[in-house]
């Protein structure tokens, strides 16, 4: 019998569907069914949550969640309080801010608060690349921040992290050097 894991996200997607298919050869892997896109529903995805949580978590290994945001909060919180590992994938927009290009999820004060939350109380952050960390931003000539990353914006968390790279399949991506 496999091991149990829950993999949280905000909204099902291509690389969703992959994670889940690649964990599912070793775990298994149960998953919500609300998506967290509707801002409305916010509040109501809260009370689902928090019901899926109570039903899945006892008896799970660990918790993954893509991407930090109001959907990583009750999920890091659970896991403090039951002592199961959860871990967080920032993977972009959750370790941003460019308020001058309207990107990046750190520039709305109410969803930058989740993370730092979500990001503090978690076991462990799994960014997805070095420069979600901590980097120098130099390419827009306005830039918003001299830097980027959520050690930039969080300089006091204590939660330790592992990049772990986005892989990619070298069949579909290939080069064709006569086009």
């Amino acid at each position: 019998m496999k091991n149990k894991i829950l993999y949280i996200f905000p909204e099902n997607s291509t690389f969703i569907r992959k994670d889940i298919g690649f964990l599912s050869r070793h775990y298994h892997v149960i998953t919500p069914g609300h998506n967290w896109k509707t801002k409305s529903q916010t509040p109501l995805n809260f009370l689902k949550q928090f019901l899926f949580l109570c039903r899945n978590l006892p008896g799970s290994k660990a918790v993954f969640v893509m991407f930090g945001g109001y959907w990583s909060l009750l999920p890091a919180l659970a896991g403090k309080i039951s002592g199961i590992p959860v871990y967080i994938i920032p993977g972009g927009t959750d370790c941003v801010s460019f308020p001058s290009l309207g990107y990046g999820s750190l520039r709305k004060p109410l969803m930058r608060t989740f993370i730092r939350w979500s990001f503090s109380l978690c076991t462990e952050l799994l960014p997805v690349d070095e420069s979600l960390v901590l980097s120098e931003y130099s390419y827009h000539p306005a830039a918003d921040y001299p830097r980027q990353g959520f050690r930039y914006f969080f300089p006091r968390l204590k939660t330790p992290y592992r990049v772990i790279n986005n892989g990619f399949d070298p069949e579909f991506f290939t080069c064709n050097p006569d086009s």
